[in-house]
């Protein structure tokens, strides 16, 4: 399945698609989520530095072990390092 969604970087994502559900369901949404997400790709535009166009900016989110975990123990903050330490399997 692929979704889209508006959020200001990958990890926010998390966020809101759990916010989504009422507050007695989150635990079990975000083990949910946890167990069946992918990847998350965060795109953005931004200027050139000459100024003429724009440039596609990425942020790539994999659900490795460890995301998913943080993710289920709904702990989004800190999936930043996690992201940032795992370059070699394509963040």
């Amino acid at each position: 399945m692929l979704a889209s969604l508006h959020a200001y970087e990958a990890v926010k994502s998390i966020d809101r698609m759990v916010d989504v559900f009422l507050a007695d369901e989150k635990d079990m949404e975000r083990a949910m989520l946890s167990q069946s997400l992918d990847a998350v790709v965060y795109q953005v535009l931004c200027k050139r530095r000459q100024g003429l166009g724009r440039v596609a900016a990425d942020e790539v989110m994999l659900a490795t072990p460890a995301v998913r975990h943080l993710i289920s123990e709904g702990k989004a903050a800190q999936i930043d390092p996690a992201i940032q330490t795992a370059a070699a399997v394509g963040m």
